[in-house]
């Protein structure tokens, strides 16, 4: 083997191997980590960390490393493909994309002429790069059916910013004496990991309140272990305590904080009598978390995933633990980091928001806006989890077609339900980088590109964007999800100059009343911008907030000002379950806890991180297990109301006794199926994924 040949085996690049390092973004996520691309030949070879990224510094989580294989996954759809067999049947042909164009357009038109364009979805699934381009189509095309995966994902989490703050907020946990960590595992992340190492490092103080005992459990200096779905009882019980013995900021609550009344009267409801009744957790235990964070000031807190019925409040009352102890606005507390695009933050503002409101019809009301009237007051979308409801009963009118970007069915509660509600429309198009279970059944499919093959705006902390080059060619005949919004803006004849304009244009028509264009952060790799403002303590709250008070509202005026939604204006514990079904299922179910080696359903069927990940399991308690006689290995099923699936049992001290956990989003064993559908957060219409009675029982002898 000649020296050349040693190198080239060796993936060093340079010009005797032909190998050349290119910078872009990891493709798996959103979190946008800088890569290095060793491509050959037009491939990519080998992806590793950009250690100049400002954001990542080298570093990718087990998926990122891995994401050569995702990008050429046997199953990447290639080429525009209509649907010749059953729906579902996965039966296609290949067609040109001027006919896939022309199908959408007649069809989405047709629909739009007999029922109304409200009668049209348009969708957009993870990641979220796309999507200001995709609900500017949808309004501009008329409809107020905009939909996203937000309506499950963090959204309620950011409605709960908007509700007591105004804006997103974030936790300042280098310079913090204290971080309270709800549903906290950064071991799946190597950027938080190393944060929260950092942190405990110079001598912070880490409470973490998990129903699962993680990595992360294990290095805090009190953990607390609820019973699923009661986060909330104990964060207001927390509150009382705090506010009881006057480890409060008395001073700062009268001049910022709207509500506190009220809150101390909701707070109040909670402590000594009845919280281990109700969470499963000692009084003393929390008791002892409120003397060190009285101690140990500046308090961080992260927003938590609460897919239960209390999970907006939860979030709710989480910054008004923030606010009573003087900790928003503050060095080491809660700072604000509002949006600059998307749901990425950059230190400045643009006009993102603004460029799909000036579209948005303003009647009727979307899908689900209705029975989630706070919703759509915040969020100008269809609530997604409601599409069945409407494509199969009417509710609050009948939904005839779809427009999916990356639409992913076993997302919802009750899935076979939604796939049904697919199966009734008149018309769907999907468009997604692999023939998914969703895709199959599509009446016409998109191929789409990752971020190696492609540009789009990112934006990072601190004033850096980024518009990186492609590193290798489309795969196949397959466009970005932008590209395709912009063109059947064009087919379709939709009034919309910007949006027909394409992708340049339109980016810079958003950044107008900033100093920079999409030109000016083009290049290797991300360029702070001049318009960067970086946050300084208490000048949120000495400007006022942009709230309706101007201060932050532990009680909503929003809320107050409308009595007929039937909803609390301040953060109130309603049953986690429904009592009458303890009987029959007596364990809670938690969907969708996280895996290092899997992101929701992405890398299905990736050879890697599959084998890396092992089987789906349910993870049991050995009391629970000893109980029901059942042994590491064993097959078990797990049954609800909904339905019934069968898996391998994990006998474990992570879960919580009285409580299973099992990974979601895995067509071999689909939780998500048997999650009832009609359980969901009245403020948000988030479903209870996390907080679903449930019974395990042996699966019979195959």
């Amino acid at each position: 083997m000649t020296e050349t040949e040693k190198r080239a085996a060796a993936k060093i690049p340079g010009e005797d191997t032909g190998i050349e390092i290119k910078k872009s973004v990891c493709p798996v996520c959103d979190r946008g980590c800088g890569i290095n691309a060793y491509v050959k030949d037009g491939k990519i070879i080998k992806i590793e960390g950009c250690e100049t990224h400002p954001a990542s510094k080298g570093l990718l989580c087990p998926r990122g490393i891995s994401a050569r294989g995702y990008i050429y996954k046997k199953d990447r759809v290639l080429y525009p493909l209509k649907r010749v067999g059953e729906r579902g049947e996965g039966k296609f042909e290949r067609i040109s994309w001027d006919e896939a164009y022309r199908t959408i357009a007649e069809k989405l038109g047709a629909v739009k002429a007999q029922y109304g364009p409200q009668a049209v979805t348009v969708y957009s699934g993870h990641t979220k790069w796309y999507r200001t381009f995709v609900q500017r189509f949808a309004f501009s095309f008329g409809t107020p059916n905009y939909a996203t995966e937000s309506s499950c994902c963090f959204t309620h989490g950011y409605m709960a910013g908007k509700s007591v703050l105004g804006f997103n907020v974030g936790p300042d946990m280098k310079n913090a004496g204290v971080f309270l960590g709800w549903s906290y595992c950064p071991h799946r992340d190597p950027r938080d990991l190393k944060a929260v190492l950092g942190f405990k490092k110079n001598g912070g103080k880490l409470i973490v309140v998990d129903c699962r005992r993680t990595q992360t459990a294990e290095i805090a200096d009190i953990f607390l272990q609820p019973v699923p779905g009661t986060d909330l009882a104990i964060i207001l019980c927390m509150a009382n305590i705090l506010i009881e013995n006057g480890w409060i900021d008395k001073e700062y609550i009268d001049k910022y904080v709207y509500g506190f009344d009220k809150f101390k009267e909701a707070a109040s409801k909670y402590g000594k009598d009845n919280i281990e009744a109700l969470s499963g957790v000692k009084y003393e235990d929390i008791f002892r978390a409120c003397e060190l964070i009285h101690g140990h000031l500046p308090m961080a807190i992260n927003k938590f995933n609460g897919h239960h019925v209390n999970g907006f409040n939860a979030n709710r009352a989480l910054y008004a633990l923030s606010a009573i102890t003087g900790c928003y606005d503050v060095k080491g507390g809660q700072s604000p980091k509002p949006f600059a695009f998307q749901h990425m933050g950059g230190g400045f503002k643009t006009l993102d928001r603004e460029f799909c409101e000036e579209k948005r019809p303003l009647s009727p009301l979307p899908v689900g806006g209705d029975r989630f009237p706070l919703w759509n007051w915040y969020e100008h979308e269809a609530q997604a989890i409601s599409i069945p409801d409407s494509v199969l009963d009417g509710q609050p009118y009948e939904t005839r077609a779809i427009l999916g970007f990356g639409l992913n069915y076993r997302m919802w509660p009750d899935s076979q339900r939604m796939k049904k509600a697919l199966g009734k429309l008149d018309f769907f198009a999907d468009m997604d980088l692999f023939l998914t279970d969703t895709a199959k059944m599509a009446d016409i499919v998109l191929p789409a590109v990752t971020t190696v093959e492609r540009s789009d705006l990112k934006f990072y902390p601190g004033g850096y964007m980024w518009y990186p080059a492609p590193v290798i060619e489309p795969l196949g005949e397959s466009r970005s999800d932008e590209q395709v919004v912009c063109d059947l803006a064009e087919i379709m004849d939709l009034d919309d100059p910007v949006l027909r304009s394409g992708i340049v244009p339109t980016y810079d028509h958003i950044l107008r009343d900033l100093s920079f264009r999409v030109r000016d952060v083009s290049g290797p790799e991300p360029v702070k911008v001049a318009d960067f403002k970086p946050w300084q303590p208490m000048q949120a709250l000495t400007e006022g907030l942009p709230t309706p008070t101007g201060k932050i509202e532990l009680s909503s005026s929003v809320i107050e000002e409308h009595p007929e939604w039937g909803l609390c204006s301040v953060p109130d514990y309603m049953p986690a379950f429904d009592e009458k079904e303890a009987a029959e299922y007596p364990l809670v179910l938690v969907a969708g806890a996280r895996n290092k080696n899997r992101f929701h359903s992405r890398l299905t069927n990736h050879p890697w991180e599959t084998a890396a990940a092992g089987e789906i399991d349910v993870q049991i308690h050995p009391d629970d297990a000893a109980e029901l006689g059942i042994k590491d290995g064993d097959r078990v099923a797990v049954e609800t109301r909904a339905g019934s699936i069968e898996l391998k049992a994990s006998v474990t001290e992570v879960s919580r006794k009285g409580s299973v956990n099992i990974y979601h989003d895995d067509p071999s064993a689909p939780v998500n199926d048997i999650i009832p559908s009609d359980r969901r957060d009245p403020y948000t219409g988030f479903p209870a994924f996390k907080s679903s009675r449930c019974r395990v029982r042996k699966a019979a002898a195959r």
